[in-house]
C-alpha cells in the first residue's frame, strides 16, 4: 500500500452511478499526506522528476488518480486537473481498467 496525499470530492461512481463523497489516492506531487479540495494548490517535490512528485512544465498536469466508491465499493480511476499548480477538478478516467470485476 502507497502512501499518497488524497482529495475528497463528491463525484458520480461511472460504476453504480450514484453520487458520493470520494476520498481520491493523487499519484502525483509530496506524499504527505494532505488532503486537498478542488482549488488548493499542490505541492511538488523539489528537483525531481514528474513521476517521482516533482513540478509539471507550468503547474499543468493531467495526473493519475484512484478511487474506491463508498457506494458499490467497486473501485475506478480518475483524471485530477491541475492547471498552474492548482487542482481545478476531478473526473472518472473510462480508459483505465479498475482492479476489482464486476
Amino acid at each position: 500500500m502507497g502512501i499518497y496525499n488524497t482529495l475528497k470530492h463528491a463525484m458520480r461512481c461511472p460504476r453504480c452511478e450514484t453520487e458520493a463523497e470520494m476520498a481520491v489516492d493523487l499519484y502525483f506531487g509530496t506524499r504527505d499526506l494532505i488532503e486537498y479540495k478542488i482549488g488548493d494548490r499542490i505541492l511538488w517535490t523539489g528537483k525531481k522528476a514528474v513521476k517521482n512528485g516533482g513540478r509539471p512544465v507550468g503547474g499543468n498536469l493531467e495526473g493519475e488518480a484512484y478511487t474506491e466508491c463508498p457506494v458499490c465499493q467497486k473501485d475506478f480511476y480518475v483524471i485530477a486537473h491541475v492547471r498552474n499548480d492548482v487542482l481545478v477538478g476531478v473526473e472518472s478516467d473510462p480508459n483505465k481498467r479498475p482492479h476489482i470485476a464486476d
